[in-house]
């Protein structure tokens, strides 16, 4: 006849069984941790040594001098929203310099504070020489109705210096 397990014996059992699936456990966790962690760092590496540039346009003017000395003016009042064409329009933007070089500028949308940037942009790159002095031309910063409305009504822009 078998004899009944004695409580000692059944919590011991149980006990091996607690510290090995506790184990298995903890082993599956810290893998998949190592492996996201090993995944992450190799998607960094090939993104730090590719040698695609963030900006091209940015990137193919690089050697020329900076412009710093610059003007900006638009048609009426600045920028007004036009739901046609997208967003918040600069008509007849025009930028003029007297000294040669390359200018990059980010135009985007604020409401109040700077705290309350709207994530799209519009950035570009201007070259400026003895023939060509200024550009004028018509720039769109994306902005939707809903955004114009809730009070995201500013156009700013910075240069690459700033």
């Amino acid at each position: 006849m078998r004899r009944a397990p004695c409580w000692k014996e059944a919590l011991a059992r149980l006990r091996t069984r607690t510290v090995r699936s506790m184990a298995h456990r903890i082993a599956k966790v810290v893998g998949t941790a190592a492996g996201a962690l090993g995944l992450a760092g190799a998607v960094l590496a090939l993104s730090a040594s590719s040698d695609e540039p963030l900006n091209p346009a940015a990137e193919a003017v690089a050697d020329l001098p900076t412009v710093t000395d610059f003007s900006i003016r638009a048609e009426g009042d600045g920028c007004a929203f036009d739901q046609d064409r997208g967003g918040l329009v600069y008509r007849g933007l025009t930028i003029e310099s007297k000294s040669t070089g390359a200018l990059e500028l980010s135009f985007y949308v604020q409401r109040d504070s700077l705290d309350d940037i709207l994530p799209g942009y519009v950035s570009t790159v201007l070259t400026f020489n003895d023939d060509s002095p200024s550009h004028t031309f018509d720039l769109v910063v994306p902005v939707t109705q809903d955004e114009y409305e809730a009070g995201y009504d500013e156009c700013k822009f910075s240069t690459s210096g700033e």
